[in-house]
């Protein structure tokens, strides 16, 4: 993708190619993990699974503001400093009600298929991100 595509269309890009993003709750200290997503068709809602029994659960119980951050970084810091984006998706987090918890951990297990075993452990959680706000970098400044 060009550098002058878009806003709109680097954020779908980020998030239709990046298996993973980094999740930021808000505790004691804010706290980061690593989590694998599914986003919907016009990414208004960010779907992830997790153990109640983890930190990041405990944290949106009590506050469910969030961010996830999404980048295509290289690990290559040359290369990342010209190339790299990164998108801040932010917005309030919830746990799927019953009724939608099946059909989103299915859509969920679609784009991230190494995740059934976990999913399907009776303290996982299908988590909703309703998204209200992005924050798009394009070019870092050296």
């Amino acid at each position: 993708m060009s550098d002058d595509s878009p806003p709109a269309d680097k954020i779908k890009e980020l998030l239709l190619s990046q298996p993973f993003g980094v999740l930021s709750t808000k505790g004691e200290y804010p706290h980061t993990s690593l989590i694998s997503f599914w986003s919907s068709e016009d990414f208004g809602r960010l779907v992830f699974i997790t153990s109640r029994n983890t930190r990041k659960y405990r944290n949106l119980m009590k506050d469910p503001r969030a961010a996830i951050m999404v980048d295509d970084r290289t690990n290559n810091p040359s290369a990342d400093l010209k190339q790299a984006s990164s998108v801040m998706i932010t917005g309030t987090v919830k746990e799927a009600t019953a009724t939608e918890s099946e059909s989103l951990r299915e859509l969920f297990l679609e784009r991230n298929p190494d995740q059934l075993r976990f999913s399907e452990e009776s303290d996982s959680a299908v988590m909703v991100m309703k998204v209200e706000g992005t924050d798009l970098v394009t070019s870092f400044q050296v």
